[in-house]
């Protein structure tokens, strides 16, 4: 109440507010540089630890690297700390402004770790196996992939849409009327809607499928698998075998029917 500068207040309440806002943005100031500052320093030493990109981690040691092991080291406290921003968020525009920072800067590291192998191993398969064999390994790879950086993904944020928070009205109140949207907006944002005070709690069955449809987080999964693309599209440009081109589109008929099976693949179709 006196925080927001309601109705009329003594000097002592306004004395009370300016510390109560003081002390707010302290405790912002202190979870940015728990969350945001330890993932950025977790991707320097990483970086550093593993000589990315400069020296190429091999596809087989990834899950055991400390790509992944030095992130789950610290999701327990970042998740623990992010939870009570989520538990926030549609309070104040400082709490999804932060959580957005902090789940921006998760996927661009991410990104950042993984790239480079993804690559690699995408040139590998293919002098190893040929085309055809490339885009089938190559699939599976990816999807692996998919499926652990989920996991990771969820031991940060657990199972809160955080696309939803990027709707929550600029005054911080989610429960205020949606304002009438354009075509466009409809098509970009597709069936997500606003978040309620309960969350996803009302269905804790869905609450990992929700996770798994934040939009950032599929923006880096698919750049992820970008490389898949590039490869098969080039090397299909430059055949002139009728027969390999039917078995390279068989094998992506069936590998994007098994990755649209699972939310947790479907990056890679």
């Amino acid at each position: 109440f006196f925080v927001r500068g309601e109705g009329n207040v003594s000097a002592e309440g306004v004395e009370y507010a300016e510390r109560a806002l003081a002390l707010h943005e302290a405790c912002i100031f202190l979870i940015k540089e728990a969350v945001v500052d330890r993932i950025q320093q977790a991707t320097a030493d990483v970086t550093a630890a593993l000589n990315i990109p400069k020296q190429i981690l091999p596809a087989d040691k990834l899950e055991a690297s400390l790509v992944y092991t030095r992130f789950h080291g610290i999701s327990s406290r970042s998740r623990m700390l992010l939870s009570l921003l989520i538990e926030r968020v549609d309070k104040s525009n400082q709490y999804r402004d932060l959580l957005l920072l902090c789940r921006n800067t998760f996927c661009s590291s991410r990104e950042s770790l993984l790239r480079h192998t993804v690559r690699a191993h995408m040139d590998t398969l293919k002098m190893q196996h040929g085309l055809v064999g490339m885009t089938r390994l190559a699939c599976v790879f990816l999807m692996r992939i998919c499926v652990i950086e989920g996991a990771l993904y969820l031991d940060f944020f657990g199972g809160r849409k955080l696309s939803d928070i990027e709707n929550v009205n600029d005054d911080g109140d989610s429960n205020a009327p949606d304002s009438p949207k354009t075509d466009e907006e409809n098509n970009n944002n597709g069936p997500l809607t606003k978040i309620s005070k309960s969350g996803t709690k009302n269905d804790p069955s869905k609450q990992n499928t929700s996770a798994l449809e934040d939009k950032a987080f599929l923006v880096m999964l698919d750049s992820l698998c970008s490389p898949l693309h590039r490869t098969v599209r080039r090397g299909v440009v430059l055949l002139n075998d009728l027969d390999t081109l039917c078995q390279i589109v068989s094998v992506l008929r069936e590998e994007r029917s098994t990755a649209n099976a699972s939310l947790d693949t479907r990056a890679v179709a």
